[in-house]
């Protein structure tokens, strides 16, 4: 039954994202469905999904972390909470928009980013258990949030216009975040991949000391 609830909670946290306009919103209904990961991972009571969850935790605070102070620029620097604040983000705040993409890619489950990695320790631990919903709501939630963020892509690098219908190339202006902003900003960002790359010395000299005895 809780791995049912973590399923439902994946699902509704995805589809609530991608119905959002506002760019703090669709972040908080992506913590959602990450919540929904790491309960339904440690429901599936194996030493896979126990890692999985363990590993996601540690992944989605820099996630979320990376994300949310990305959007924090965007907004200080724009005004604007909306979608439309991404537009020509490429040109205007290109380290911050790099930055944004990594950890939305680390959402998703690309490699060699840590979202990655955690998402294949929680599906392996649910086909070990034969939890095939749980298999079925991760990869919903990849997919769902693969089109949010890809979306962010295209508004952010190849809108032609603004909110207003001007065209972008004529007035847009470099106006980056500053270094205070920006330092934390790349560490957070860099962490993800360097995470990713070290799963494996990760879960051997630290998570496995985590998982409980008997699972």
């Amino acid at each position: 039954m809780v791995v049912w609830l973590a399923c439902a909670a994946i699902v509704a946290g995805s589809v609530a994202a991608l119905a959002q306009r506002n760019l703090k919103l669709m972040l908080c209904y992506i913590i959602v469905a990450e919540v929904g990961y790491m309960v339904g991972g440690v429901w599936l009571t194996n030493d896979l999904g126990f890692t999985g969850t363990v590993y996601h935790i540690m992944s989605d605070i820099m996630m979320t972390l990376c994300l949310f102070m990305a959007v924090g620029a965007i907004i200080y620097k724009t005004g604007d909470t909306s979608l439309e604040a991404m537009r020509g983000i490429f040109r205007k705040m290109p380290i911050t928009a790099v930055v944004f993409f990594i950890g939305g890619f680390s959402i998703i489950g690309i490699p060699p980013t840590c979202g990655f990695f955690s998402k294949w320790y929680l599906i392996s631990g649910a086909v070990e258990t034969g939890q095939w919903n749980f298999v079925v709501a991760l990869l919903f939630s990849s997919l769902i949030n693969a089109i949010l963020f890809f979306r962010l892509i295209e508004i952010g690098f190849f809108s032609k216009f603004d909110k207003d219908g001007r065209a972008i190339h004529q007035h847009i202006v470099m106006d980056e975040a500053p270094a205070l902003m920006l330092t934390p900003m790349i560490i957070s960002a860099a962490s993800l991949l360097i995470i990713g790359v070290y799963t494996s010395t990760i879960v051997r000299t630290i998570i496995q000391w985590t998982i409980p005895t008997g699972l």
